[in-house]
């Protein structure tokens, strides 16, 4: 068992101050705000991603849409399948992306060899992903993907005749 040395000889380091001094470092303060300005961005893509599929399926199920509605569908089912079929693929997506940007920010902190201060830092980096921030971003961007495909969806389907799907007379 190793002695302990005497108190004369131990050194103190306090959180605080290096904790300070890190806040106040306008290199780790530009960091963050360039990984909020990434995340943000992200969320913008996915959300017209989610845009953009409710109206390829619009477009691409012209011609079955019109079918349905000839057939006697009401143009409000319509409108709820276009929703569901976007809302089933950001259900199925959602859990990768998250586990993407988990798996990437642990790759990030791993391959950083310097900290804001220009030294290894000691010791390592690690990935502290609070659960607050996670759930908020988490129900901000299903939030968002649910209103914008509702929202499309809604808007679609709004012709007083059914549309008539483009033919192709090649």
């Amino acid at each position: 068992m190793l002695a302990k040395p005497p108190y004369d000889q131990l050194t103190v380091t306090l959180r605080a101050p290096i904790q300070q001094r890190l806040i106040d470092d306008p290199v780790a303060r530009g960091s963050r705000l360039l990984l909020a300005l990434i995340a943000g961005l992200a969320l913008l893509v996915a959300a017209v991603a989610v845009v953009l599929l409710v109206l390829g399926e619009r477009r691409d199920d012209a011609g079955e849409l019109h079918a349905w509605e000839a057939d006697g569908q009401r143009p409000a089912t319509l409108r709820r399948v276009l929703f569901l079929r976007a809302l089933s693929v950001v259900a199925v997506s959602l859990p990768f992306g998250l586990a993407t940007g988990l798996v990437l920010a642990q790759l990030g902190a791993t391959l950083v060899a310097v900290d804001a201060s220009g030294t290894t830092p000691v010791p390592p980096l690690q990935t502290a992903i609070g659960p607050a921030w996670t759930a908020v971003s988490l129900l901000v961007g299903v939030g968002l993907a649910v209103a914008l495909a509702w929202s499309v969806a809604n808007r679609t389907l709004r012709e007083r005749l059914p549309a008539r799907p483009e033919l192709d007379l090649r």
